[in-house]
């Protein structure tokens, strides 16, 4: 047999689990479940438990198929107190059960297969409020119980240490004082634990969103018009005519006739324009 344990910040969780492994076929009498006094506003403001008390009425579960959470009692763990708790390894922790160690929380769960330093984490887990569900299994159903009871957010024992460790905390101390929880503690630990309350009522959905930061090219295009704008200017213009008259005279001739003259005159006029331009005048 293999012994699957795992802590939850609330009761609501853990009777998920323990109401999830009875589905699975786990008989009642191989679950045990153990949790902080402040789940239950009925024995939240117990301190003593008496000699008489201790450990009565926790090895199992109540006949007739009413399951293990209908057998929950108030006995005293060394080093937590006062708790509620079920089954067999509730009792072992108690010292209620035959062949028990000592007693302690620690104990129970080494002596059921826990490693120390996750014993340990989860004590102190339970001290701050969580509570404990154990399973015992055979060995060929172990992994499918670990992802049973991972189903319903069990607390990493690993990450958890780090974060008590962070404060100061070494390991479970069962001489310590008790653990004070805050008004707020007690709620998270109690929340849901009311009969046919459900476990998704505290649960609160995040939404993650990634935004991606960068520069993109974009292209602009713009419509020119060009328009025309009239602007009357006046302005003096100064224009000059000159003509020339050209003598020629033969030599000898004491006076050049009309007709020299004409032909004379047309033959400057002519060297003087294009010829596009040449065209005899008249």
């Amino acid at each position: 047999m293999k012994t699957v344990s795992r802590v939850y910040d609330s009761y609501a969780q853990a009777r998920d689990g323990v109401r999830a492994l009875e589905a699975a076929g786990i008989p009642s009498s191989d679950i045990s479940l153990v949790a902080n006094k402040h789940v239950s506003a009925e024995h939240a403001d117990v301190d003593e438990i008496s000699d008489a008390t201790k450990g009565a009425g926790i090895g199992g579960a109540l006949g007739g198929g009413a399951g293990l959470l209908a057998g929950l009692g108030l006995l005293a763990i060394p080093g937590l107190g006062p708790v509620v708790a079920v089954g067999w390894l509730a009792a072992t922790a108690a010292g209620a059960a035959v062949g028990a160690v000592a007693g302690g929380i620690v104990g129970a769960l080494i002596d059921a297969g826990t490693s120390e330093e996750h014993a340990n984490v989860y004590s102190e887990a339970i001290r701050r409020g969580g509570t404990l569900v154990s399973a015992r299994v055979p060995d060929q159903e172990e992994n499918r119980i670990q992802a049973l009871l991972d189903q319903h957010q069990p607390i990493d024992p690993v990450s958890r240490g780090a974060e008590y460790r962070k404060s100061g905390w070494k390991t479970f101390d069962p001489k310590a004082p008790a653990y004070t929880l805050s008004q707020a503690e007690i709620e998270r630990a109690r929340r849901g634990s009311e009969p046919g309350a459900s476990a998704s009522r505290e649960r609160i959905p995040i939404v993650k969103e990634k935004f991606d930061v960068g520069k993109q090219q974009t292209e602009e295009r713009v419509h020119v018009r060009v328009e025309p704008v009239e602007r009357p200017v006046e302005k003096e213009v100064n224009l000059r005519d000159e003509r020339v008259v050209v003598e020629c005279r033969r030599a000898g001739a004491q006076t050049a006739t009309d007709k020299d003259l004409a032909r004379a005159s047309l033959t400057w006029w002519s060297a003087t324009r294009s010829p596009s331009q040449r065209s005899a005048p008249k």
